[in-house]
């Protein structure tokens, strides 16, 4: 697959306007924490060998001297950071010569501490400030590594606190450098938070401010670099901030497209698939798949539909098998749609070359996927949940199916009754709290979480005061459209969830995002923009920073798909999921504008109901 206009920007910036600039064939590379997690999530080992780089090293660990070779530095401008590279110059110098590149901006402070060090003075061939401190995830993904950001934001002890700040400042600088690399200056809109209401959790002004206190610390970011002739002078690109009060279903409800259950079913290590295969012994060993943007198969199958992928691979094998003798030569007959005895067929051709092996990876993945469905009855978990979201189901459906399904585990009966309570709201006073819980066989613990959901603006107790989260319908119970299936899919009837990212990124593209919840930090000079607007670049000379060159986001074409206009970038405080995440891509493609999607981190089902969980200590009314 050919990389995105964004992750091409990252990668070129990190190699070639990086590592590249520095002479010679023989180079170390030093990494801080923070840097090896930025480089490593744009870039492969193979990418960083290919610029020269012979090793890579950690800047916070005891290093043997290379004084024959260039040192680059990567790294935060943090104190520590500072005083460690001055360091490896207090003496004898590590480096033949010294470049340093730090991932955002620096202070003059700490340029004037790196010049108190004459050996090191005397080497420093470079000192720049590249602007990358973000990772990306996919062609169109990317986060601030902020994974403790709800807890920090939404909490209960969190307002005034230095946890607040530091979780506002780091975003905000941060995703400066997200523009800083793709050369744009945005037009920034915020969700307005609503007041408190009585019976809301303490704090209520602190998390209702976040994201407009993010968009106004990174306006003064971008503004700072908009002076120094480092960012265009006009509005380039449109930015919305969210955060995930916006639609607490999303992170909680049983996703059916392939990505979003293998994140969510399987036992992934990062992005690693582990998985049993027979070599050509017959014996057994264990493999290893890595799911990412340069299997082509992985790209054309992540956001189908399960039964879609499933019918995919079927096909798939069916044409391998017409068209490799080998795979002819292990039996004959009819294809089973059975993906247990698919997985055996694919195991038993002895030989894989590359593109087998990944068959034999996403088969091996849809049998399992299917295997936990069928044995843990998730399609009827599923059905459910949605039900609930589009208002056809009741209290009386889940009693049903928790009297029926005691063997059911714990998480996914928390994660209906999240569903529940996100989408009825004011149903769990006490009484009703301790009926749920025996019915279901919770811990106090679980039942703490469900109740957490107040700190996410979702009405779980009764109060007087309405609900302020709106699922699209002004009635108690509360809805969301059901948006009409890609062209490309057939309606299933688990398909009907969408988050309701994707009717905000729609509404903003068409000009129909309502101001007055949704205000400007600033107003855009020349006024708001018509949804059509292009882009009104302004060429600047670089001062200071490792410069991009960037084409007009008006006119990119980005696999295969004409893309016109400002691009249009999401940041959502508080974690993004999955199935959020195809939004982006599904968006760019109906839309034809550059869709990008931003947050402090990318959560599953698990992580966030744990998370939830943290959001406040559990009292006596908890047990």
């Amino acid at each position: 697959m050919s990389d995105s206009h964004f992750l091409r920007t990252v990668r070129k910036m990190l190699l070639k306007d990086m590592l590249k600039t520095v002479p010679g064939d023989w180079k170390v590379l030093v990494l801080d924490e923070l840097t090896t997690r930025v480089i490593s999530s744009a870039c492969k080992m193979s990418d960083i060998l290919d610029e020269g780089v012979t090793l890579v090293e950690d800047l916070n660990k005891r290093r043997q001297p290379m004084h024959d070779m260039p040192g680059i530095y990567f790294v935060s401008p943090t104190p520590k950071s500072i005083k460690t590279i001055c360091n490896d110059f207090q003496e004898s110098p590590l480096y033949q010569s010294v470049h340093v590149f730090f991932s955002s901006k620096v202070s003059p402070a700490d340029i004037s501490e790196l010049r108190k060090h004459p050996r090191l003075v005397e080497r420093l061939r470079t000192l720049k400030e590249v602007g990358c401190e973000f990772m990306t995830v996919d062609s169109r993904t990317f986060t601030t590594d902020q994974p403790r950001a709800l807890c920090e934001l939404f909490g209960d002890s969190t307002a005034g606190t230095s946890g607040y700040e530091e979780a506002i400042g780091t975003a905000a600088a941060r995703l400066a450098t997200v523009f800083a690399a793709l050369d744009e200056f945005p037009s920034i809109r915020y969700r307005a938070g609503k007041p408190p209401a009585d019976g809301d959790p303490p704090g209520g002004d602190s998390r209702a401010a976040a994201p407009q206190r993010l968009a106004a610390k990174l306006h003064e970011h971008l503004t700072e670099l908009q002076h120094g002739s480092q960012l265009p002078q006009a509005e380039t690109c449109d930015l919305i901030i969210l955060d995930r009060t916006i639609d607490p279903v999303a992170p909680v409800i049983h996703e059916w497209t392939y990505e979003a259950m293998a994140y969510d079913l399987l036992p992934l290590e990062g992005d690693i698939y582990k998985y049993e295969s027979e070599n050509r012994k017959g014996e057994k060993e264990t493999r290893e798949g890595l799911l990412e943007e340069r299997d082509s198969l992985w790209v054309s199958l992540r956001h189908m539909f399960i039964a879609d992928a499933s019918m995919k691979l079927n096909s798939l094998l069916a044409d391998f098998r017409t068209q490799n003798k080998a795979a002819q030569a292990v039996g004959s007959g009819e294809l089973t749609p059975d993906h247990s005895k698919l997985k055996g067929v694919v195991q038993s051709l002895g030989e894989y070359n590359q593109g087998l092996s990944k068959l034999s990876l996403h088969i091996d993945i849809a049998a399992e996927l299917n295997r936990i469905t069928r044995d843990v009855g998730l399609d009827s978990v599923g059905k459910l949940e949605q039900d609930l979201v589009f208002g056809d189901a009741t209290s009386k459906e889940i009693i049903d199916l928790l009297s029926k399904r005691q063997d059911l585990e714990w998480l996914d009966k928390v994660r209906l009754l999240m569903c529940y309570v996100a989408t009825h709201p004011e149903k769990l006073d006490a009484a009703k709290a301790k009926q749920w819980q025996k019915l279901a066989n919770l811990k106090p613990e679980y039942m703490h979480t469900i109740r957490n959901l107040e700190y996410l603006g979702v009405a779980v107790s009764k109060r007087e005061a309405k609900s302020a989260l709106s699922f699209g319908s002004k009635k108690k119970r509360q809805t969301r459209k059901v948006r009409a299936p890609d062209n490309s899919q057939e309606q299933w009837e688990l398909s009907r969830f969408q988050p309701l990212l994707s009717e905000v990124v729609e509404d903003l593209a068409k000009g129909k995002l309502p101001e007055a919840d949704y205000p400007y930090i600033v107003k855009p000079s020349g006024g708001a923009p018509s949804a059509a607007a292009g882009s009104a670049r302004a060429k600047q000379s670089s001062v200071g920073w490792a410069r991009r060159a960037a084409p007009q986001s008006s006119d990119l074409d980005v696999g295969g798909i004409k893309l016109q206009g400002k691009r249009l970038i999401v940041f959502v405080l508080g974690g993004v999921t999955r199935g959020e995440m195809r939004t982006s891509f599904t968006m760019s493609k109906q839309l034809g504008r550059d869709v990008l999607l931003g947050s402090t981190s990318i959560e599953s089902p698990k992580s966030f109901v744990k998370r939830v969980y943290e959001l406040s200590a559990m009292g006596d009314t908890d047990q």
